[in-house]
């Protein structure tokens, strides 16, 4: 085992060396001169480090070879060695970006940059590293789902979904905290007034978390039928952590509040792919981004080529292969090609960008190319039949008029996989289509008469399709069975894959049409029915033992028109802008009433259960006993985060300027429920011992002292909002928000963003001798986040269990996998 860990050592010690640079403040080097500074401390300098393109791509490459080794095991056979193989691979394709970025090259000047200030926080240090972790196990799970498919080793379903739990269930732990550490900054450093927004690049990193809950919730019996789909939920969440990357990278493309380290590149196609495909040839963030664009390509090629030919029992299985691992060098091949030709011989650009990006995106679809060649060409059997090759034809032409080649694309790989199955699971892809379809309209990727064609394409031959004699049931016989049982149960079990999978698919549409800048209406509006079913189901499985299974129905049924009654035709008014517009037709609060009544009743049913489900773990302990009820507790977690969400998210509008207010000295002013009073102005230098208390950077602070008081008079707390200074020719001042906590929630005060600046640039009205500022009144934005301990409540219930599960999955190394 000496070897695996000395080529860890390697990839992670370019790292190691760029971080050293920034502890020890070599300004020699120009990113030491750029992102760091002698005076922040330590952790803020080592933080510093994946402040800039370069290292969190070191980063990134040193931890995906820990976890590779981490995961490895000890096996010999094929699919054990083309893992680590593999994952070698993805270091050294991330390590020749990053050296295609020069991370190690030697400052040109002497002028000397900063860290961003809204970087400079303890936050900082933990969160991307973490994220980083969590896509790096994201890979491992992608990684070993690939080697499976790459070898000659027969593994059955059961047994891949064995190997790829254990990293999938510690990438859940750290997503969850990296991703909720995210929300954290924003809501106790940032100035967004909330914890999420909907911003593209956090949505980016919140679809492989999503795609981890698909996988483990895939319930797949040893011995039994092959469904096929634990290849496809494997490859995702690795899939979906390059696509978060390219989401972050590439600004210009998305309109981010996250474009720290980015370029302002890209063109003013309406087409998220268009403008990613625009980069190419436009220098090394042109060609990052392509190489991460290449990668999804090849591997989305590779995956639905594999499900093609198993679905279809083509032969050629060594074509397959080869275009395979073909489409993967390719992959490398990239960021090689630019340190060769260009930081080699000094050409202007890489010799394989030259090459239209059809060539390119041709031969990383290799694999799909290879299943329709010699000797057993997947055309003859997939089109055989008559109506597949119709509905093949007429989703091809009607990819030619969709303009997000990201929606043909899918559209046409749906009916490629629809074509190669069986009649069993040939409507588990014509329902796919049917999302895909559903959501791109709803995101406004595709027109209403495109989205009709495609509809009647993927359905129609359900109209025509003749029902055997006493198959056939009415509406009234499909209705009773919600009444039984049985199909509660199994209606229940496939909710999260069915509706989870749609909820996702959603989330991703609405994020890829967010190229101009995000739409949270558009998240809140058209994901509250999937979340309403998503606990409906949670309800419904919790009652098995306590609500008579004929009650069920009208159960659910009442208290999802409870809250249209009250929020549509009664319009009670909630806490927060209820009355605040979605659309010319939903607000705020009709929103927030469909969803609260399910999601209050289904916690206490989901806490019973769970209580019941550690009783019985007390009395005969199992492992698998103890992860159901800890799943269970994670599900209470998910609810209680839900309706914090709600509260805070869904029933605050951001932009009502009803939430501002100017205070003048001394006098009171009643807002958000409180009786507010500017008292004083707070100055502090860095020689006070206050400010050194208070903060580890910076130059100076402005706060004001506002006293809050209930309606009584009474004295409740006092907030000290302000702003942060920072002196450095190239730095900004930075908003410090101050909030007061009480039992329902926080309240949350933030200066002014327009009146930071100005007072940070106008620092002559400010006497620093009588700390006089000058001025008589404060501009804040006030937010009463109404259930905000909730999120948090849920977020650390969401985490205590989820390790607890990935614990619990700690075994002994079993042996390797026999091929078959």
């Amino acid at each position: 085992m000496w070897f695996p860990r000395l080529i860890t050592s390697i990839q992670i010690l370019p790292f190691i060396a760029l971080s050293w640079l920034f502890i020890s403040d070599s300004t020699n080097y120009d990113l030491v001169r750029l992102y760091g500074g002698s005076e922040m401390p330590i952790a803020y300098r080592i933080s510093a480090v994946w402040a800039s393109r370069e290292g969190p791509t070191l980063l990134w490459a040193g931890l995906l070879g820990i976890c590779g080794l981490a995961f490895q095991g000890s096996g010999r056979d094929e699919s054990s060695v083309l893992f680590r193989k593999l994952v070698n691979g993805a270091v050294l394709t991330l390590f020749s970006i990053a050296m295609m970025m020069r991370p190690f090259r030697l400052a040109q000047s002497s002028w000397r940059g900063e860290l961003n200030p809204l970087l400079q926080t303890d936050l900082m240090v933990f969160h991307p590293p973490l994220v980083f972790l969590f896509y790096s196990l994201c890979m491992v799970v992608m990684l070993k789902a690939l080697a499976t498919v790459l070898s000659n080793d027969k593994v059955e379903e059961s047994q891949l979904r064995e190997m790829v739990l254990p990293p999938a269930r510690v990438a859940l732990v750290v997503g969850t905290i990296g991703v909720g550490l995210g929300g954290l900054w924003a809501y106790t450093v940032l100035d967004w007034g909330g914890y999420w927004a909907w911003d593209p690049v956090e949505t980016a990193s919140l679809l492989p978390w999503l795609c981890l809950l698909l996988l483990l919730h895939l319930r797949v019996t040893p011995g039994g039928k092959n469904s096929g789909f634990v290849l496809p939920l494997a490859i995702l969440p690795g899939w979906f952590s390059i696509h978060a990357t390219m989401v972050t990278r590439a600004n210009g493309v998305w309109a981010s509040v996250h474009a720290f380290v980015s370029e302002d590149i890209g063109s003013q196609s309406d087409s998220a792919i268009l403008r990613i495909i625009d980069l190419q040839n436009t220098g090394v963030s042109g060609t990052e981004v392509i190489t991460y664009l290449i990668s999804l390509v090849a591997i989305l090629a590779i995956t639905v080529a594999v499900m093609v030919s198993r679905q279809a029992r083509i032969g050629g299985g060594e074509n397959l292969q080869f275009a395979s691992r073909f489409s993967l060098w390719m992959i490398l091949l990239l960021p090689l090609s630019w340190l060769i030709t260009v930081d080699m011989f000094g050409a202007e650009s890489s010799l394989i960008e030259r090459l239209p990006t059809f060539i390119l995106l041709i031969a990383a679809a290799s694999p799909l190319v290879a299943i329709m060649l010699p000797p057993d060409p997947a055309g003859s059997k997939l089109f055989a039949d008559r109506e597949k090759s119709v509905s093949m034809a007429a989703v091809i032409l009607l990819s030619l008029i969709i303009d997000e080649p990201l929606i043909a694309t899918l559209l046409i790989l749906l009916m490629l996989l629809k074509a190669s199955s069986d009649k069993e699971s040939e409507m588990i892809w014509t329902v796919a289509g049917i999302v895909v379809i559903l959501t791109s309209v709803y995101a406004y990727l595709i027109d209403v008469y495109a989205a009709g064609i495609g509809l009647l394409i993927f359905i129609w031959p359900l109209l025509v399709l003749d029902v055997e004699d006493g198959e056939e049931q009415t509406l009234k016989e499909r209705i009773s069975e919600l009444s039984i049982r049985k199909t509660q149960i199994r209606l229940s079990l496939f909710a999260p894959i069915v509706i989870g999978g749609t909820f996702f698919t959603l989330t991703w549409m609405l994020l890829v049409a967010s190229v101009d800048g995000t739409s949270l209406a558009m998240h809140e509006m058209f994901g509250a029915p999937l979340i309403l079913l998503i606990a409906s189901a949670l309800a419904t499985y919790s009652w098995k033992d306590t609500v008579p299974e004929k009650m069920v129905p009208f159960l659910l049924l009442g208290f999802i028109i409870i809250g249209i009654v009250v929020g549509v035709f009664l319009d009670i008014p909630i806490v927060g802008d209820s009355s605040s517009q979605f659309s010319d037709t939903i607000n705020r609060g009709e929103v927030a009433w469909l969803l609260l009544p399910i999601l209050i009743v289904a916690i206490p049913s989901i806490i019973r259960l769970a209580i019941d489900l550690y009783q019985r773990t007390a009395k005969g302990y199992s492992p698998a006993k103890m992860r159901s009820a800890l799943a269970h507790t994670a599900h209470v977690g998910i609810l209680l985060l839900l309706v914090g969400h709600v509260f805070t998210t869904t029933l605050i509008d951001r932009t009502d300027p009803s939430h501002q207010v100017v205070l003048v000295q001394g006098q009171q002013v009643s807002h958000e429920g409180y009786l507010l009073t500017f008292d004083e102005w707070t100055v502090l230098s860095p020689d006070d011992a206050e400010f050194n208390e208070r903060f580890s950077v910076g130059d100076g602070f402005l706060g004001a002292k506002i006293d809050i008081y209930n309606e009584q008079g009474i004295l409740l707390d006092t907030v000290n909002p302000g702003m942060l200074r920072f002196d450095s020719s190239n730095s900004f001042p930075r908003s410090e928000v101050d909030r007061y906590t009480s039992l329902t929630g926080d309240t949350v005060f933030i200066f002014d963003w327009s009146q930071t600046q100005a007072l940070g640039n106008a620092s002559g009205i400010m006497d620093s001798d009588s700390d006089d500022v000058g001025l008589d009144r404060v501009r804040l934005t006030v937010y009463h986040l109404s259930g905000s301990h909730l999120v948090w409540a849920g977020w650390l219930i969401i985490i205590l269990s989820t390790i607890g599960i990935a614990v619990t999955s700690i075994q002994r190394p079993s042996k390797t996998i026999p091929s078959i």
